[in-house]
């Protein structure tokens, strides 16, 4: 399954930026990536979710 990423390189200066800023900046690509894989399964989720449900 294809999917694409794009990244934006800028020059920072790590020890500037509050820890929350540091974070955030590594947490936001993984966050869109996971988001975009969720989206790409939606359909295939969905159904292993309802049969998860149905067993239960």
């Amino acid at each position: 399954e294809p999917w694409i990423i794009s990244f934006k390189t800028q020059a920072v200066e790590m020890e500037k930026l509050s820890f929350s800023k540091q974070v955030t900046l590594f947490e936001d690509p993984v966050y869109h990536s996971l988001i975009e894989k969720i989206m790409t399964n939606k359909t295939s989720l969905l159904k292993r979710l309802e049969k998860a449900d149905k067993n239960n």
